[in-house]
């Protein structure tokens, strides 16, 4: 009998462990359905926001200078006379005259499609002996510049004044006298000047210089075609000299100032097969000094000067167009 009674008890204790158990398992069950439900939710995908990257550039400067609604340029150049000369005396040393240089400055106006170009020589020779001659001069490093060509542009209408012998005679049998002037004319052109970069491209039809034309973007295009001939230049080029990739590339990731403004130095070849670095306006994409150091097949001892700009601004007074 006591052997029962122990049994019984052992049996009712078990059972009551067992009935115990069951909620504590529910509840436990409950609360981890709880935890799961939660974690769903904070892990549902979320709307996904895809940042717009820039346009990736493989040189690091802008092209707002066909954008500027204003500005004036002043330029400082060598006329081609000298560089001419590189090739046919092997050096620059070996030139034994600099030819005059010169000086074009520029103003441009988007409203009203205006733009002034006003050419100044170096010395110029008819100031010696022709009557009437320039009458309009500058200075510039301690020289003196005359002015020999102006133009004019407003919408399609071009005015221009150019420095010309108006008539020559003879006295005392042998003695010429000249007589000078700046004579006008006019016309039309076929289409407005409404950006900067064409008042650039109306500007390298006056210079004197035809290795002196700065280099610009008129449109994204363009740049994007420059970039790419680059990148085909400097495969090509540097397949064979390693070292040169190395500094040039490097030139690339530094700035400097140059007239008061930052620029980047690009080497770059003409199409006169002249090889150099120009200095280029960060900001603008608009060349500002450009430096021979390979004319042909002629490596110069050292960089050559063939143009720089000595002023630049976005805002002038209008009155320069008031030209009559």
């Amino acid at each position: 009998m006591k052997r029962i009674i122990i049994l019984l008890l052992i049996a009712s204790l078990l059972f009551g462990c067992i009935k115990g158990s069951v909620p504590t398992e529910k509840n436990e069950t409950k609360n981890e359905s709880i935890k799961i439900n939660e974690t769903k939710v904070e892990t549902l995908p979320k709307e996904k926001v895809v940042e717009a990257k820039p346009k990736e550039r493989f040189l690091p400067w802008e092209t707002g200078f066909k954008d500027l609604n204003s500005f004036y340029l002043n330029y400082y150049y060598v006329k081609s006379g000298y560089i001419d000369g590189i090739e046919k005396y092997g050096s620059v040393e070996a030139i034994p005259e600099q030819p005059s240089n010169g000086i074009i400055k520029i103003w441009f106006l988007k409203k009203g499609a205006l733009v002034r170009i006003d050419r100044y020589d170096e010395d110029y020779l008819g100031k010696g002996f022709c009557k009437g001659s320039p009458t309009e001069f500058m200075e510039y490093e301690g020289k003196k510049y005359a002015l020999v060509g102006r133009e004019f542009y407003r919408d399609i209408t071009l005015k221009q004044w150019q420095h010309a012998i108006i008539t020559k005679t003879i006295s005392n049998g042998s003695s010429e006298e000249w007589n000078c002037e700046m004579e006008f004319s006019s016309g039309l052109v076929a289409n407005e000047i409404n950006n900067g970069a064409e008042a650039i491209e109306a500007v390298y039809n006056l210079y004197a210089n035809k290795y002196a034309k700065p280099n610009y973007y008129r449109s994204e295009e363009e740049y994007d075609k420059e970039v790419e001939q680059v990148k085909r230049d400097y495969d090509e080029y540097y397949a064979r000299d390693g070292a040169r990739y190395v500094k040039e590339t490097n030139t690339l990731q530094r700035t400097e100032q140059f007239a008061d403004r930052e620029v980047v130095k690009f080497y770059v070849t003409k199409d006169w097969n002249g090889y150099g670095y120009e200095l280029r306006d960060k900001k603008l994409g608009l060349g500002l000094a450009f430096y021979i150091e390979k004319f042909k097949d002629i490596k110069l001892e050292k960089e050559f000067l063939v143009y720089k700009l000595v002023e630049f601004d976005e805002e002038f007074d209008k009155s320069v167009f008031d030209l009559g």
